[in-house]
């Protein structure tokens, strides 16, 4: 599989063909991340709140936003997810991920570790215009659509989620998978789906058999498939877990396209 997943990741890194999916492209969830990490307090609840809302409703008197799907409940496996898309169109979006170089990178990552404030330089370093940051522009122009609130849950090793409604002819960019637990403040929460997205860049870089780059070695879950991997297979290690001891100096073995 991952000698498979290299060959896919080889031909679009130095080939330019699109021969990954947009969830498994490092550089969308990359950029994903920097989106949600420049919201402001106001655009990432418009985005998100109901999201927010729904893992409140775990712990709190909050009303949820969607009920569980009938024949499950609170003892079953389940966590919840909605579906981001971007708003840029393939040209824009192929433009940006053509400038995403090492330093234009090293300045998003900044932007999405520490937010500063200083979205335009990031703009500036990934080709784009400018946009005022104190207004809703950011989100209007670089978000298409969120999905609703839905649930996902596994039956053996299958998985299930509910239908998001949104009608697009095409994937969405992101599939953000939250395991309820209480989400804190919502600048908290904010931070904790940045984070959850670089999970997603390091889950991205471990299918192919590499060693993650230095900002994607964080620990916690990502996308529940690689959730389930770890816990099942012994070749991999407990990536998803936040408390495991990670070697990351650990050599993957790389694959050949031979």
């Amino acid at each position: 599989m991952q000698a498979r997943e290299f060959a896919r990741y080889y031909v679009y890194r130095e080939r330019g063909y699109e021969t990954l999916p947009p969830n498994e492209n490092p550089d969308r969830l990359t950029l994903a991340a920097f989106v949600v990490a420049s919201l402001s307090s106001e655009q990432f609840e418009r985005y998100f709140g109901d999201l927010y809302q729904q893992l409140k409703s775990e712990s709190t008197d909050q009303e949820p936003v969607v009920d569980l799907p009938e024949g499950l409940s609170k003892e079953n496996y389940y966590l919840y997810a909605t579906e981001l898309y971007l708003g840029l169109d393939r040209d824009d979006l192929q433009r940006i991920l053509e400038n995403l170089n090492e330093d234009s990178l090293n300045i998003v990552l900044e932007a999405i570790a520490e937010p500063s404030g200083e979205i335009d330089r990031a703009l500036s370093a990934l080709g784009t215009e400018p946009v005022d940051s104190s207004s809703a522009e950011l989100g209007a122009a670089w978000i298409d659509a969120v999905s609703d609130v839905l649930v996902q849950w596994r039956i053996g090793e299958q998985t299930h989620r509910q239908n998001s409604g949104l009608e697009f002819d095409r994937e969405p960019d992101v599939g953000i998978e939250v395991h309820p637990h209480d989400p804190g403040s919502l600048a908290e929460f904010q931070s904790y789906l940045v984070r959850h997205l670089r999970c997603q860049i390091r889950d991205a870089y471990v299918q192919t058999g590499q060693r993650p780059p230095e900002y994607a070695r964080v620990q916690g879950p990502g996308r529940d498939l690689f959730t389930m991997m770890y816990q099942t297979l012994d070749s991999l290690q407990p990536y998803h877990d936040p408390e495991a001891a990670i070697d990351w100096a650990l050599a993957l073995e790389q694959p050949t396209t031979e």
